[in-house]
């Protein structure tokens, strides 16, 4: 069985085949990617790729995922909403009810719709 490993990346490149088990793919990123939030677009793609993590509960990725949000001063935590609204309804659904859970109000009610 080939492993695909797919990169996140401003730029496309065709699928390179490192070994005979393992490629790279780099794909489009849905926001432009830089040094300042890349950390943010990798809590967001946990979320996304929650269901496809080995070897770790999803509980444990979740709370993962909000103690990493608790380090985020406030900026951060409203540029993480913002980038959000890039990735799909279940991400932003998800990342909304994990705010809410955390008990962070950060949210103005027109991003709360859009996050919820």
């Amino acid at each position: 069985m080939t492993s695909k490993i797919e990169i996140a990346s401003n730029r496309v490149s065709p699928l390179k085949q490192i070994t005979k088990n393992l490629s790279l793919e780099f794909i489009p990123s849905k926001v432009k990617i830089s040094n300042s939030n890349v950390p943010l677009l990798k809590l967001l793609d946990l979320l996304k790729y929650l269901d496809k993590a080995p070897d770790v509960s999803i509980e444990a990725v979740l709370t993962m995922v909000k103690e990493e949000i608790d380090k985020l001063d406030l900026l951060k935590q409203k540029k993480l909403i913002t980038l959000a609204k890039s990735y799909s309804p279940k991400i932003r659904a998800l990342l909304g009810a994990l705010l809410q859970d955390m008990g962070h109000g950060l949210c103005p009610q027109r991003d709360s719709q859009s996050i919820n």
